[in-house]
């Protein structure tokens, strides 16, 4: 269990890291989705604290060039260890770091929750819109940084862990499918 003091010294550390960050991996993507961990950690029977630290560093080296899961959960790992954190929970940290933007079923409970909190908001009407489709765009243009909007949505849909966030999703899934079908009809057509 970590004191008041790590605590603080954790997100003093994730804002500190994450200021270069692009604009939607900053630090309210950051309190989002730890708020969204211990939410999923919590209902599925994970460790709310190992997953609310991880989803605290999960982003500390996305501004740098490779593999940021990698090098953050390195990073994260050390930074426990520097602060006093045990080596096993500083371990499980850095495992659901390394794993949370990678493609694998085989993960703890603490790494399926940081993967689905990292994915969730993107995968609701307001993130899909506020925050997957601009940052796409921003990256390809219009018209293929909505088509590749499109594709993350299914693509992180379906790989989903948990039930909890499945059932989240599936609440959205009605909306979501009338936004998808107008952008395509849009994208289809001229506008008039």
């Amino acid at each position: 269990m970590l004191t008041k003091e790590q605590k603080e010294k954790i997100i003093s550390f994730s804002k500190k890291c994450v200021e270069k960050n692009d604009p939607f991996h900053d630090f309210s993507h950051i309190s989002m989705v730890a708020r969204n961990a211990v939410s999923i950690a919590k209902k599925e029977g994970a460790d709310p604290e190992i997953s609310e630290v991880a989803a605290l560093l999960h982003d500390i080296c996305k501004s740098e060039p490779g593999d940021h899961g990698t090098s953050g959960a390195c990073k994260a790992r050390d930074f426990l260890l520097s602060i006093r954190a045990s080596g096993a929970f500083a371990d499980a940290v850095a495992e659901a770091i390394h794993f949370h933007d990678k493609e694998s079923r085989e993960r703890s409970p603490e790494s399926a929750a940081l993967w689905d909190a990292d994915k969730l908001y993107i995968l609701t009407p307001r993130g899909f819109v506020s925050r997957m489709c601009p940052f796409w765009i921003m990256k390809l243009g219009e018209e293929k940084g909505i088509e590749k909007a499109v594709y993350e949505y299914y693509f992180y849909k379906e790989r989903l862990n948990t039930k909890t966030a499945r059932a989240i999703v599936e609440k959205h899934s009605k909306t979501m499918d009338a936004i998808i079908q107008g952008l395509k009809k849009t994208m289809d057509s001229e506008l008039s």
